[in-house]
């Protein structure tokens, strides 16, 4: 065997293997595979306070309602009265002249003052909105310690109990890729001692990502400057975990499964074949590069087949609208309806999504075991014989 195929030959055949492994067309076989996949974690194959300021708001606006109000009276009196009028009945007097003029006067003073008032630096447009049409919400309560005591040990048991699962399915994943019929109750048994191999080694990575988070937080608490440069680190950390874990699950289960042995084992026998840096660095970057393409094509599908449920969900719930809107009566029911609908309707959509985009983990797992191939012919679980180099 060539023990440097190209490229193209890696992908030619995955792509080919993949067509094989899920065709001719069997819906219960493709329901099969996805479980699994979404079970060994490839599908994918690779409070705030609103309360509103009310009261406030009303007493900035009537002060300036009365300035409004009252600065046309004061500035247009002296002007609009007749010649020769006498105010109230009231004789002219040799004052009289003089205090309409001193009284527009410190009307002026007021008109002035509360022009630029009336646009109140405490309220807004977009405040008088929020008045009119949201009422005050309370204050979202805080959580007391008693549930982080509840919540924290509930989400690490999430954790631990879906990384102990993903480690059997992803044997039989592996199992699935070549052999046609697949028992998943059978098969969990039967690789219970690799899959637990496995799962230890899987947190030891989950621990080690947990203390390294941990030590960045202490030392970002404890050494404000060395923010930062703590969030690098973790970062680099994070990224190093990523790679180790993807070419464990990618180069090592197979041979874990070939040669029934455990999971540091199986590192140090992978390790002992020298893979070449090259080889390794190559790969990730392969991998990489066909993720961002199947990402690309998910989100278009995806897209897709979201506008059309969109449509059929907007056609469904016209004639529901209308109905309601003529018989009120029947809104609880239409809602309860709706709301049953909902859930049943993303059910749908994402077993359906997934059964569409099966091809991808199916062809990154076939991808893996092709790459291990043409790296080491005595891993060669699909039989991957590329064509010879002219």
């Amino acid at each position: 065997m060539n023990p440097n195929p190209k490229v193209g030959d890696i992908i030619d055949f995955s792509w080919s293997k993949t067509k094989e492994i899920l065709f001719p067309f069997e819906l219960k076989r493709w329901a099969r595979i996805l479980v699994i996949t979404w079970l060994a974690g490839q599908a994918s194959g690779l409070g705030g306070n609103f309360n509103l300021p009310r009261r406030p708001s009303e007493k900035t606006v009537e002060p300036t309602r009365q300035v409004q109000t009252a600065a046309p009276t004061a500035r247009y009196r002296p002007t609009e009265r007749p010649t020769g009028a006498r105010p109230n009945g009231a004789a002219p007097t040799a004052p009289a002249p003089s205090t309409p003029s001193a009284q527009p006067q410190s009307e002026a003073v007021d008109d002035t003052v509360g022009i630029p008032q009336a646009p109140s630096s405490e309220t807004s447009p977009k405040d008088t909105l929020n008045e009119s049409f949201l009422p005050a919400l309370p204050a979202a309560p805080p959580i007391q310690p008693g549930w982080w005591l509840f919540l924290i040990p509930l989400l690490i048991g999430f954790v631990i109990f879906f990384t102990w699962i993903s480690a059997r399915f992803n044997f039989i994943f592996l199992e699935a890729m070549t052999q046609r019929e697949v028992k998943i109750r059978e098969s969990f048994r039967a690789y219970k001692s690799l899959g637990n191999s496995y799962f230890a080694f899987s947190l030891c990575l989950i621990g080690f990502i947990a203390l390294a988070i941990l030590v960045s937080i202490a030392l970002a608490s404890a050494f404000r400057p060395a923010l930062w440069l703590s969030m690098a680190i973790l970062f680099i950390l994070l990224v190093v975990v990523g790679i180790v874990g993807t070419l464990v699950s990618d180069f090592v289960l197979p041979v874990m499964l070939q040669d029934r042995a455990s999971c540091f084992g199986s590192c140090q026998k992978f390790l002992s074949l020298k893979p070449r840096a090259g080889q390794l660095v190559w790969y990730v970057l392969l991998k990489i590069a066909l993720g961002i393409v199947a990402s690309l094509i998910a989100i278009v599908v995806s897209l897709g087949v979201g506008l059309i449920v969109v449509v059929a969900a907007s056609l469904v719930a016209l004639p529901g609208a209308l109905i309601v809107r003529s018989f009120p009566f029947l809104q609880p029911l239409f809602m309860l309806f709706g709301i049953l609908l909902v859930i049943l309707a993303v059910i749908a959509l994402v077993v359906f999504l997934g059964l569409i985009l099966l091809p991808i983990p199916v062809f990154f797992r076939a991808l893996a075991l092709t790459y291990l191939a043409g790296m080491f012919p005595d891993y060669n679980l699909l039989g991957f014989a590329p064509r010879p180099r002219t």
